[in-house]
């Protein structure tokens, strides 16, 4: 089944697309032939990350554990400030979670 001059038109314009950001996937094209094992291509998001640092949603947990875990904490012992240290750190950990998100979207 052959395709029409509209689909090869559009899959040519995803093909200079995708050389145009990929230089390896370029070349791999220009050969004829899918990059091997170990030579793959990695997406542009790993590729521009310069670390792995740490997911929002581990951060986010985390902190509400923690937090919950000294709230309960200064409750039972009777520690005014442990209790709205772990109180606060409870509030504030879904906005180290966004904060954290828009972080590793900026550097993109």
């Amino acid at each position: 089944m052959s395709l029409s001059a509209r689909d090869q038109r559009i899959l040519d314009e995803i093909e200079q697309d995708f050389a145009a950001t990929e230089p390896r996937l370029a070349r791999a094209l220009a050969a004829g032939r899918p990059p091997g094992p170990g030579r793959g291509l990695r997406p542009a998001a790993a590729r521009n990350r310069p670390g792995r640092g740490i997911s929002p949603p581990v951060l986010v947990v985390s902190c509400l554990g923690a937090g919950v875990a000294m709230l309960a904490a200064g409750l039972v012992l009777g520690i005014v400030a442990l209790a709205c240290a772990g109180f606060v750190i409870t509030q504030v950990s879904p906005v180290l979670g966004y904060l954290c998100h828009r972080v590793s979207l900026a550097s993109l």
